[in-house]
């Protein structure tokens, strides 16, 4: 067969393919390349893998007898291919990460370009050193322009004591959650950080019970009600769905960061805030044994 009519044959197979592409997919085509390009770069692969063993366990923590085999299902993988991606020997496509994001998979991909991941996954043992509340707020803090990386800043900011400031300081520049930029201005390393979910911890005990705490001094202060939002609910629902409103909780959550932020969830404001959600029943209630979140 003449050469010529091979590659003409090749472009046209290359137009059809393309021409599909574009119909089938539901974003642009530039959009698809910046997914596809993304997917294979190791730190795209290393925090999908985060967050598909994230939710996995949060899964398991639900029902006791979910299995591997059962998420495999639910993703509309095999077993073993599953298998494989948890033990890194295989890539996650956008495609199965967007049947448990909850986030668009534009936005969790853009993140990883920008190697400003919102996704950043730490271990318990971590979270221990920095369960007082302060850290977290201290992490907000940095977002804001006017943010000085000085004991006596923060002490003024949060109402600490400088020593406690000093501390905090010290222990979050170690552990690197507070680094300096390009402008040598300090920083937090993530726009958002996060810790695995599902385990009983008493450090996150702690620092739920320390902000529940901050939200009782602020009922009982003179603040004015125009700066705050403390309101409640008794409701009566079905206990089958509280894994779907847990859920709902978490979209919640993401949504008011982003639009409290102007919409990036850059953290783009001059004054950081801290939101409670607490879901429990009122009845049957179970005797406190520490061992549950």
């Amino acid at each position: 067969m003449n050469p010529f009519n091979l590659n003409l044959w090749g472009m046209v197979t290359f137009l059809i393919v393309t021409t599909l592409v574009s119909i089938i997919l539901p974003f642009p085509k530039e959009r698809f390349y910046h997914l596809t390009m993304d997917c294979a770069s190791a730190q795209y692969q290393n925090s999908a893998r985060t967050l598909l063993k994230s939710e996995f366990a949060q899964r398991k923590q639900r029902n006791a007898s979910y299995s591997l085999r059962a998420f495999a299902r639910d993703l509309g993988l095999s077993h073993t291919y599953l298998s494989l991606i948890f033990h890194g020997k295989r890539n996650i496509s956008p495609t199965v990460l967007s049947k448990f994001l909850e986030e668009d998979v534009e936005v969790f991909s853009k993140c990883v370009r920008n190697k400003t991941s919102s996704y950043h996954y730490a271990d318990l043992d971590h979270f221990s050193l920095i369960s007082e509340w302060y850290h977290i707020a201290i992490l907000e803090l940095s977002s804001l322009d006017d943010f000085r990386a000085t004991p006596k800043w923060i002490a003024k900011k949060l109402g600490l004591n400088l020593h406690e400031a000093q501390l905090a300081l010290d222990r979050l520049k170690r552990l690197g959650h507070l680094v300096k930029s390009t402008k040598q201005k300090w920083k937090k390393a993530q726009k958002k950080l996060f810790f695995e979910p599902g385990t009983p911890n008493k450090y996150i005990r702690k620092f739920h019970r320390q902000m529940i705490l901050k939200a009782l001094d602020v009922l009982d202060s003179n603040q004015p009600i125009e700066c705050r939002d403390i309101t409640s609910v008794t409701l009566t629902g079905d206990p089958k769905r509280i894994a779907g409103a847990k859920k709902k909780i978490e979209k919640f959550r993401k949504e008011l960061s982003r639009y409290m932020a102007n919409g990036d969830g850059d953290g783009d404001g001059d004054r950081i805030y801290q939101l409670n959600v607490q879901l429990f029943p009122l009845c049957d209630v179970w005797p406190s044994n520490g061992e549950n979140l």
